[in-house]
């Protein structure tokens, strides 16, 4: 579909964090000790999720033999795919959390002002974190596969040696203007789309909803899951009742609750 060809993953990573642990580990995510927390609270449960994903993925790299990879910061295995069959490698975040920029701090730790060192060093313990998770496994790989053990830690811009790679952010400078210290080999592009479906048709329900007033306001999650998402949905449905506005709820992965 849309041109690509399917390959298996192992999709032990999605029930972990639908089960109450993992939803409990999502949920801690929330500011810097949350991030920290929840962080080191994976390492011991993801150690042979970590191997099937690694293999599952190479499997697909070597099997369908690319000129390019561009990989999610998730798969940060990646990099060391390239270089193993000698082909680029692109970076493509969907949010910003891995490119360092003394402008903000990386995404759930707390804003503390126009602190730079502060900023900047936010970035440098989710790579150290990451390094932590990921980096014997990824050592193994390496080791395996007749590679030096050795490599530039888990950093999405650059590739194994060091070298800066090109990196694309998947979202709109609206929603998040760039700042002006990123490197060249940095760009935002704006999201991405998938071409849309001609033929698609919309529940009855939704197109008479639609058609009986103003314009809704949407509101999910996507693939956030929480402990909490029947104080989540209560807060949204009070906001909405005192805006005075419609509104369509996505349930998603357990953001928000139908029961309520």
């Amino acid at each position: 579909k849309h041109g690509m060809r399917y390959a298996y993953m192992s999709d032990d990573i999605t029930q972990l964090i639908e089960s109450e642990s993992g939803r409990r580990m999502i949920e801690g995510l929330n500011g810097a000790v949350g991030f920290l927390r929840a962080m080191c609270s994976m390492i011991g449960k993801i150690g042979d999720i970590q191997t099937r994903i690694i293999n599952d993925s190479w499997m697909a790299v070597k099997t369908n033999e690319p000129d390019v990879i561009v990989f999610s910061p998730k798969s940060y295995q990646a990099r060391h795919f390239a270089e193993k069959i000698g082909c680029k490698a692109i970076a493509a975040p969907l949010f910003p959390q891995h490119v360092p920029t003394a402008t903000r701090p990386s995404l759930g730790f707390p804003r503390l002002g126009s602190f730079h060192g502060y900023n900047l060093y936010t970035y440098k313990i989710v790579r150290g974190i990451s390094q932590l998770i990921a980096g014997s496994y990824i050592k193994k790989w390496r080791i395996s596969h007749d590679l030096s053990p050795a490599f530039s830690g888990i950093d999405i811009c650059h590739d194994t040696a060091g070298n800066s790679i090109p990196v694309i952010n998947g979202y709109s400078k609206v929603l998040i203007s760039p700042p002006k210290d990123y490197p060249e080999n940095v760009h935002t592009c704006g999201f991405w789309f998938l071409q849309q479906a001609t033929g698609w048709v919309p529940p009855i329900d939704l197109v008479e909803f639609l058609a009986q007033g103003p314009a809704p306001v949407y509101f999910g999650f996507g693939s956030m899951a929480s402990v909490r998402s029947k104080r989540i949905t209560a807060i949204i449905v009070e906001a909405v009742t005192r805006c005075e506005c419609r509104a369509i709820l996505a349930t998603g992965w357990g953001g928000l609750s139908p029961e309520r």
